[in-house]
């Protein structure tokens, strides 16, 4: 399919394709809150985190090495990563929460955003490594059992859809009282967090409840912006001085054990205590504004990238990494661009809406 016309080679697709992304806050509410100027800086943030713990990984285990500085980093920014994702999200939500009237909406468009590239993405890794010589694990056969329990990274969009219910219908049982519903939100995710329900594997149900509060508390800081802001020269120096103890309790942890808990009160209070402060002090960056952008087509693709280069790439671990790092990056980011060129109507594959069509024979880039 050719696409004619003086703005539709890459540079114009990545104009109109980050023109109106339907997951940003302006999209979401055609206006901005406080704090919100910096949110794709910091989902490019989660991103970097995202792509860099699972380059150390996949280098160093296809190496067959170990480095421990390496392992102090993944293990410390763990209490990080999948929290910031969660954070952001509930930040997000909170421009165009769930209502009695918007709820049918409300769920096909998580559906479409998080269910269908769940299964699709299950299937192409499964398939890949089914084909791909010499890769262990599951393969295409174990497929029920990875859209049951989850696979790889994308465990992450089974748990956010639980969580996206949860919020859901709190919200509409308690629709004529928003702000109680946040508070109710925020209370219940803080005790579930610490209950026997979070090994619960089926569907990711534990790691939801492991991701709530960072959402609830995306959804409490939008939600509660001004107020937030009057008390911000109390927050920022209480926030910092218990993340540092914090921090430095979780360092000694996983200095003494090789990991740490997640679902204990050290993860929890590293998690909370960072992302305000990063919502908080975090500028914003262009170049990580570039990235964020691209955050859930990095987030579903990232790994696949890590998984070719590791086999092609330099023996050495400390030249192999950053050639991970950037391919992973850069990889996702490119596949999105020439789908959104050469084949809109895939956009679905991606979680995203098939852009429509103009009246002239170009293919309208920009999402309706």
């Amino acid at each position: 399919m050719r696409i004619s016309g003086s703005s539709t080679g890459i540079a114009g697709t990545l104009r109109s394709v980050r023109a109106d992304r339907p997951d940003t806050p302006v999209a979401a509410s055609g206006r901005r809150g406080a704090g919100a100027t910096n949110i794709d800086t910091l989902r490019g943030l989660a991103c970097l985190f995202l792509v860099g713990y699972h380059a150390a990984l996949g280098a160093t285990q296809h190496l067959d090495t170990q480095s421990a500085g390496l392992a102090l980093f993944n293990e410390v920014f763990a209490l990080v990563r999948m929290p910031l994702f969660s954070f952001l999200s509930g930040y997000v939500y909170a421009y165009r929460r769930a209502t009695p009237g918007n709820l049918p909406r409300f769920t096909a468009a998580k559906i479409r955003r998080l269910l269908i590239p769940f299964v699709t993405m299950t299937i192409v890794f499964l398939a890949i490594r089914t084909i791909v010589p010499g890769m262990a694990g599951p393969t295409i056969a174990d497929a029920p059992h990875a859209l049951i329990f989850g696979y790889s990274q994308l465990w992450f969009l089974q748990s956010i859809m639980v969580v996206f219910v949860i919020v859901a219908v709190t919200e509409c049982l308690l629709w004529r009282k928003p702000q109680l519903a946040v508070a109710v939100i925020m209370a219940t995710s803080l005790i579930l967090y610490f209950t026997p329900i979070r090994d619960i594997q089926t569907f990711s149900l534990g790691q939801a409840f492991y991701l709530l509060p960072f959402f609830a508390f995306g959804v409490v800081i939008n939600s509660f912006g001004k107020e937030v802001a009057r008390l911000q020269r109390l927050l920022v120096p209480v926030s910092a001085g218990l993340f540092a103890i914090l921090l430095w309790a979780a360092v000694r942890e996983i200095s003494a054990t090789s990991a740490i808990s997640r679902f204990g009160v050290t993860g929890l209070g590293v998690g909370l205590t960072s992302l305000y402060l990063l919502q908080v002090a975090m500028p914003r960056s262009r170049a990580l504004s570039a990235v964020g952008s691209y955050s859930f087509t990095i987030f579903l693709l990232h790994s696949i990238f890590i998984a070719v280069v590791v086999r092609v790439g330099p023996a050495d671990l400390w030249s192999l990494l950053p050639i991970v790092f950037v391919v992973a990056l850069a990889g996702p980011v490119l596949i999105e661009l020439l789908v959104h060129r050469f084949a809109p109507e895939a956009a679905w594959v991606l979680g995203q809406r098939q852009p429509a069509t103009r009246r002239d024979p170009a293919i309208a880039l920009a999402h309706t």
